[in-house]
């Protein structure tokens, strides 16, 4: 696997910015978790009242998990969300290029 996704730091700083202006579009307090992955450290973003159940988001390609929260800001009313971000799509995800030739996907 090839673990460069960013063409080069430029690039890497202004999917930054973009993550970070959705991020500022979501309605309720949001928590960044890091956790331990067979491929290295992935980000989890939290957003949502303990309380209320849990939803699990995943987020399409080459987006984020603040993309697509800030869309799903009308569903924090009913749930707490966890969307990790996905290996290789977008700049909190682990640096990681999954090969289509192998179960690199599936697991």
């Amino acid at each position: 696997m090839d673990n460069k996704i960013f063409q080069n730091d430029h690039a890497k700083e202004k999917l930054e910015e973009w993550y970070q202006l959705f991020l500022n579009k979501i309605d309720t307090p949001t928590e960044s978790i890091q956790v331990e992955t067979s491929f290295g450290t992935s980000h989890v973003l939290k957003a949502g009242d303990d309380s209320k159940p849990v939803l699990l988001c995943l987020h399409s390609m080459l987006t984020s998990s603040a993309h697509l929260v800030s869309e799903l800001n009308p569903l924090l009313d009913h749930y707490q969300i966890f969307a990790p971000d996905l290996p290789g799509q977008f700049v909190r995800g682990p640096e990681v290029r999954f090969s289509y030739k192998d179960n690199s996907f599936s697991d």
